[in-house]
């Protein structure tokens, strides 16, 4: 008998099978799939991928197309006829674009990616099917070196309490402007330096005098793999007061 304790802990981790050419590509990348409340299964190949999904009910499959023991499409088929995987999806990495377009239209897989893969977008795609809850920000302290990118060039600091993955409430005792872009640096957590360009979209009114001005920064060009490494940490720094 299936108990509620049981319904709890599968509804509270995601479960990943996984082809393991794929799961070495994203071991290059900070994988969403490393966080805690995510189990993956790396398996050799599609027939093993629908063997696995016999046993553990996974929430969502990543393979290849084409595979010498059973097609993408056969793999599809297998595990859309089964009801009890009616909440599966399936992502599915074609050899090229012509390849993709022929024959996604006969593959009931979500989503369909391209060789070369993109560990970054392929990382947002598995994201985005797992629906996985994303805090929209956080509330730790983070120093941030800047410097004006119409100015004299030279840097000042700033904190934020307030950060985003589209940008942050910037806290510094400088003077700054409505539309200026800054360049930032700061560090989060282990990673190494991160570098972005940020513009001010909004100003803050001081708390008192002596209090420091804030100010709302948007990031601009934030490449793929910046986009995942906030994300990432975004979601997994817990929030104040020690929820989850």
């Amino acid at each position: 008998m299936t108990t509620a304790l049981q319904i709890q802990l599968h509804n509270g981790v995601k479960k990943v099978i996984i082809i393991d050419d794929i799961k070495e590509i994203l071991e290059r990348a900070n994988s969403y799939l490393d966080r805690s409340g995510i189990e993956v299964f790396p398996v050799p190949s599609n027939a093993e991928v629908l063997q696995k999904q016999r046993e553990v009910k996974a929430d969502l499959i990543i393979s290849y197309l084409d595979m010498p023991d059973m097609s993408g499409e056969e793999l599809c088929s297998a595990v859309r006829k089964n009801h009890l995987y009616a909440g599966v999806a399936i992502m599915m990495v074609c050899p090229n674009e012509k390849v993709l377009e022929e024959r996604s239209k006969h593959c009931s897989a979500d989503v369909f990616m391209s060789v070369p893969v993109s560990e970054e977008a392929l990382l947002l795609k598995a994201h985005d099917l797992l629906k996985i809850p994303s805090r929209t920000s956080f509330r730790v302290p983070v120093n941030v070196s800047m410097s004006l990118e119409s100015g004299d060039g030279k840097n000042f600091l700033g904190f934020s309490q307030d950060l985003s993955a589209t940008g942050m409430l910037l806290g510094t005792s400088r003077v700054i402007n409505l539309g200026d872009r800054l360049s930032c640096s700061f560090q989060l957590g282990e990673t190494e330096q991160l570098n972005v360009k940020a513009e001010v979209v909004r100003l803050v009114s001081r708390k008192g005098k002596g209090a420091p001005y804030l100010y709302g920064l948007k990031f601009l060009d934030v490449s793929p793999a910046l986009a995942v490494e906030l994300e990432c940490f975004v979601s997994e720094v817990p929030k104040e007061g020690g929820e989850g």
